[in-house]
């Protein structure tokens, strides 16, 4: 085995080396970020909802306390 072999072959392993350290920070970057981003998007979309839902309280109260009332007199 001579020197070039010796390179290459430690080139080799080296690479492999920080592939597979950048392959498995790459993996757990990805899991964390998509399990912060699927609990935020669960977050907004029940914020939306409760505004929505509180809208139509609010326009259900004020057809039966007040526009209801009116109408019928």
């Amino acid at each position: 085995m001579d020197f070039q072999e010796k390179k290459f072959n430690l080139s080799w392993k080296f690479s492999l080396a920080v592939g597979t350290i950048l392959f498995i920070f790459c993996v757990i970057l990805s899991t964390t970020m998509y399990q912060y981003l699927k609990v935020r998007v669960v977050k907004n979309a029940e914020d939306k909802t409760m505004i929505i839902m509180t809208q139509m309280e609010a326009i259900g109260c004020y057809v039966r306390g007040t526009l209801r009332p009116k109408m019928f007199r």
